[in-house]
């Protein structure tokens, strides 16, 4: 099964201003590269997994004062799909100077339509290293990844700002959902789903 992953990204300099990124350039210690996302699978039947996931699209030229979609696309193979533990990140190789915006972030099934050829995709190599604290992978600052937590039936929502957030599964019999909402002062203006997890299992595009 195809997964995807898509994203909408905005860069600032140190001084706020739009920054412009090249979306050609691979090289993660490079002053130019485009933001990059990363995931790291670990208990695992075969070997963890921790790789870098940069944009497909390096046709399309970053537009500094828009959000720039980022899309990456990969087959859950036979050893990702033993992995208990899943964890898509945001960041790896940021610029110490340099702050990412991010509009939204999709995580799940590719969505074909008929008719289609399915394409054909060689595997992410694995790593064989077991699961580290912290990425491993050098980077040049320090990426951050905070952990949540489902609310308690009846609790109050939880805000979660931007970033890099590690959300647990739902409990049995319950749905935990994460929702993008606009703000005019205090009042919610728009309201939109992205997420879903219900009965305990795996989150899914809303």
């Amino acid at each position: 099964q195809q997964f995807e992953i898509k994203a909408f990204f905005k860069l600032l300099d140190s001084a706020g201003d739009p920054f412009t990124c090249t979306p050609g350039d691979r090289n993660s210690v490079s002053d130019l590269h485009c933001p990059i996302m990363y995931m790291y699978a670990w208990n695992c039947d075969g070997n963890n997994m921790d790789v870098e996931l940069w944009n497909e699209d390096t046709s399309t030229s970053w537009n500094a004062d828009v959000f720039n979609e980022f899309t990456y696309t990969f087959p859950v193979e036979s050893n990702l799909a033993t992995c208990r533990n899943v964890k898509v990140g945001i960041g790896r190789e940021a610029l110490e100077n340099q702050s990412i915006l991010i509009a939204s972030v999709s995580f799940g099934p590719l969505r074909t339509f008929s008719p289609t050829v399915s394409p054909t995709f060689q595997p992410t190599k694995a790593q064989t290293s077991g699961p580290t604290p912290s990425p491993t992978v050098r980077t040049d600052a320090p990426t951050t990844s905070l952990t949540r937590t489902c609310p308690n039936v009846g609790s109050p929502a939880i805000e979660i700002s931007a970033g890099s957030v590690l959300i647990g599964l739902s409990e049995q019999d319950t749905v935990c959902t994460v929702t993008k909402v606009s703000l005019d002062g205090s009042i919610v203006k728009k309201s939109v789903p992205l997420a879903r997890s219900y009965n305990g299992n795996d989150w899914e595009v809303a």
